[in-house]
């Protein structure tokens, strides 16, 4: 039969309040050894909480700088398209993420 820590930590306590003093010293020592890992259990828990923080961060940075480097490309590709005087490169994106420049007659002031 399992039982939890809270359980435990429990039915420790009660027998403690009705045992002879030396069990209940026995039992002193068990609930403090039970609460020493429960709150090693609660320090992991918190690490890994802030490493899988941390990875979200670092992933959330790593994507807008790929986004990033992906607007620069797309700048300097246009940069380098020629087109018609009177007409600019413009990039068209497609829903399959596959993207084509063309030419865009510009308004004249």
């Amino acid at each position: 039969m399992r039982f939890t820590t809270k359980a435990m930590i429990l039915a420790l306590a009660s027998l403690s309040l009705t045992a002879p003093a030396w069990a209940q010293g026995a039992g002193g020592a068990l609930i403090g050894e039970a609460m020493g890992w429960v709150e090693q259990g609660i320090g992991t828990a918190q690490s890994l909480i802030g490493a899988r923080q941390s990875y979200e961060l670092q992933k959330r940075n790593m994507d807008e700088m790929q986004q990033q480097q992906q607007l620069q490309n797309q700048q300097a590709e246009l940069q380098q398209y020629h087109c018609p005087p009177g007409q600019a490169p413009a990039l068209v994106t497609f829903a399959n993420g596959t993207h084509s420049i063309t030419c865009v007659t510009t308004p004249q002031p």
